[in-house]
Order: C-alpha cells, then sequence, then structure tokens
C-alpha cells in the first residue's frame, strides 16, 4: 500500500475480515499473510500515529485463493479395461466432496478422508475411449479446479459362444458351436474338465477330442477370444 503524508505515522495494523491479525506494528508497506485456499478474505489496513491514535480502515480489497485440483491416481491414463464398472482414487483436500466425471457426465460424489484420499466405485465406462475428470469442493464452499483428464479405454470382454454341442463316438468326441458375432474375435478355446485342450486358438467352430476312454464322463467348455487376449465367460 501507499503511506500517508503524515508526519508523525508510526506504523500500520493489517485487519483480516475485521479482525486484526499483526500483533506488533507493520513499521513497512506490505505484508504476507498465510491463509487457507480456496476461500475469500477482505483486508483493511489503518494507520496510527506516535500518540497511538489509529485512523479508519482504508478502502477494503477481497480476495479469493485458488483451491489445489483433486489429482487421479488411480486409473493411469492408457490403461484398458474389459469390466465397464471400476473404481476412481484420488487425493484432494481433506474432508471436500468430490465429484467425479466420465466424459463430463457426472458419476457421483464421495467424501475425502481425514488424510485427502477419496475412491469413488462403481464408476461406468462406455465402450471405446473414456476421459476421467474430478472436481472438489472443500468444507468452506469454494469448488476447486478441475484435476487433469486420465484417459482410458473400456474393451469388453466377448459374449461367450452359444448353440455348445458334444457328440460322442467311439473313443471320439466332437464338438461344434455357433459362430461369436462380436468384431474383434480371435479364435476359440477348448476347455476339458477346466483344462485347455488348444494352445493356438481356433479359427473354425468345431474341434474334435481324441483318444478318450469310453464310458468316462468329460465335462467341455468353449470361451472366445478377442485380439487382445480376453476371453469371454465360459
Amino acid at each position: 500500500w501507499t503511506a500517508p503524508t503524515d508526519t508523525d505515522l508510526n506504523g500500520y495494523n493489517i485487519y483480516r475480515d475485521g479482525a486484526k491479525i499483526n500483533t506488533q506494528l507493520i513499521n513497512w508497506t506490505n505484508y504476507s499473510d498465510s491463509i487457507i485456499s480456496g476461500k475469500t478474505y477482505t483486508y483493511n489496513i489503518t494507520a496510527l500515529d506516535r500518540l497511538r491514535n489509529e485512523s479508519p480502515f482504508s478502502a477494503a480489497v477481497s480476495i479469493t485463493t485458488l483451491s489445489t485440483a483433486p489429482i487421479i491416481t488411480y486409473p493411469w491414463s492408457g490403461a484398458t479395461f474389459t469390466d465397464s464398472k471400476i473404481v476412481v482414487r484420488g487425493n484432494t483436500e481433506s474432508g471436500a466432496t468430490v465429484e467425479v466425471f466420465v466424459n463430463r457426465a457426472t458419476q457421483g460424489t464421495t467424501l475425502a478422508s481425514a488424510g485427502g484420499s477419496f475412491s469413488l466405485s462403481g464408476v461406468s465406462l462406455s465402450e471405446g475411449e473414456n476421459k476421467i475428470t474430478a472436481m472438489a469442493t472443500p468444507s468452506y464452499g469454494v469448488i476447486c479446479p478441475e484435476s487433469s483428464t486420465v484417459t482410458v479405454f473400456l474393451d469388453p470382454r466377448p459374449q461367450p459362444p452359444s448353440g455348445f454341442k458334444a457328440v460322442p463316438s467311439d473313443t471320439v468326441i466332437t464338438l461344434s458351436w455357433s459362430p461369436n458375432l462380436d468384431a474383434d474375435i480371435a479364435g476359440y478355446r477348448i476347455y476339458r474338465d477346466n483344462r485347455a485342450l488348444n494352445t493356438n486358438l481356433l479359427t473354425s467352430t468345431e474341434f474334435t477330442d481324441t483318444r478318450l476312454t469310453n464310458g468316462k464322463n468329460y465335462t467341455y467348455t468353449v470361451v472366445a477370444v478377442d485380439r487382445r487376449g480376453s476371453e469371454s465367460e465360459k
């Protein structure tokens, strides 16, 4: 601030929101105050002479400091998920209310712990690219800046094959099923008694299992596998 022209000036008092915050007279024309981020404060200054006469308040100056944006710590950019529901975790100011967005659509809110960590489960992803952001509102009500964007991808697991049939013969069982209609199917894998029978994926919809024991029960399942290696349910 600019000093008045009084010749008997002795110093200044600083008032924040109407309350004096300095314990000793200020003898210079600047002052540094430590405050909470994201809150609005109003300051006034008074001048005092050598007899401790105090001037009226100066014109008020109000300021709102920026809050710290929340940080998403999970998931990380570039991650690919096969399930459409995920959990989002991060850090922000203690006790803040955090709202999570996917592609600008809200996914709900959660409350940050005393340590500032937050977690929201059941966040919905759409197939393909998803941009996740978070915004926090501390207990004093000033909304924080938006977090950095985390970009993740949803590549859903393929649907399981349908029409699965088994035709037994002498030491042989022939398996067949309907083609999977997912566009990115790379092939199929056969399981007998929960053990995979083929190392390389099958591109046909038929498989013959040989050298079996007549009169013995066998349990078969088939899964579809996409180009990223994700298996369908059996």
